[in-house]
């Protein structure tokens, strides 16, 4: 829907833009002159750029792509118009696809993934959501009450959490240094800045058909926030290339035998038969 309400805006401004002053001529004879670039930009000029000085042109075009080239009279103001409508009916469209998505695998997570644990079930980071998906447990985040002991079992996330801290703090993962020295302690702050906690622990067991649509969701979700970023990419450049083509035209009317071109005059024989 949204491509197709951008494809009618461009379709009526590419319609109506050249009314806008009265501008269009019922008739073209062949013998008339050919319009100047200030003419020719008369049919498809803003009424908003006709009170900016010409050297504001670069300004206005990085502030709203086209309305410089609308200022220094040059048609293609308007395709730089499109890009605009397009990129933010784009962006628009795939910011609300990426919320719909967000939070619809936030209620699997909450309603289902973490449904069987009490307490409190604040939300969590991208990252978090995002181990979710690949782990079908958080595991135990300390299996004793007086002093961190982590998680054993490396097929959850925690348990994979405390085999990468081994892993990177101790000579042999599966030897324990004695606690208190300082690579056991290296490893247990690794592990409690990575560790799921408590109040975030997670369990898909039992609930395989709503893991997968879990997965679905997060993958458009990833989608959307990769299109969206796309758009908006999309807008800046536009704004820069607007700018830059705005500089130039400027710049160009400054050098001697580059401004404007004097009328001309379309002269066709079309011979008759006798």
């Amino acid at each position: 829907m949204p491509r197709r309400l951008a494809a009618l805006v461009l379709l009526s401004l590419a319609i109506v833009a050249p009314r806008l002053h009265g501008q269009w001529p019922d008739r073209v004879s062949l013998r008339d002159r050919a319009p100047s670039s200030r003419e020719s930009a008369a049919r498809v000029g803003w009424p908003i750029g006709k009170g900016i000085p010409r050297e504001a042109a670069p300004l206005a075009s990085l502030v709203v792509p086209g309305l410089g080239q609308a200022v220094l009279d040059r048609d293609r103001s308007i395709a730089y118009l499109a890009v605009e409508t397009f990129a933010v009916l784009q962006y628009l469209k795939e910011h609300r696809e990426l919320s719909r998505e967000r939070r619809h695998y936030r209620s699997l997570a909450r309603d289902v993934a973490r449904a069987s644990f009490t307490g409190a079930k604040p939300d969590g980071s991208w990252g978090y959501y995002e181990a979710m998906e690949s782990y079908l447990e958080s595991g135990e985040f300390s299996l004793s009450t007086s002093r961190v002991v982590p998680e054993p079992d490396t097929t959850t996330y925690n348990g994979s959490r405390w085999i990468l801290a081994r892993r990177t703090f101790w000579a042999n993962p599966f030897v324990a240094p004695p606690v208190g020295s300082s690579e056991y302690e290296s490893a247990i702050a690794f592990y409690l800045e990575k560790a799921v906690r408590p109040e975030f622990r997670w369990s898909w067991r039992n609930a395989a058909l709503q893991h997968d649509l879990y997965r679905r969701s997060i993958d458009r979700a990833n989608d959307s926030a990769r299109r969206s970023r796309a758009a908006l990419a999309l807008l800046v450049a536009n704004h820069l290339l607007s700018a830059v083509d705005a500089l130039a035209t400027v710049r160009l009317e400054e050098v001697p035998g580059h401004g404007r071109t004097a009328e001309r005059r379309l002269h066709i024989a079309i011979p008759v038969g006798r």
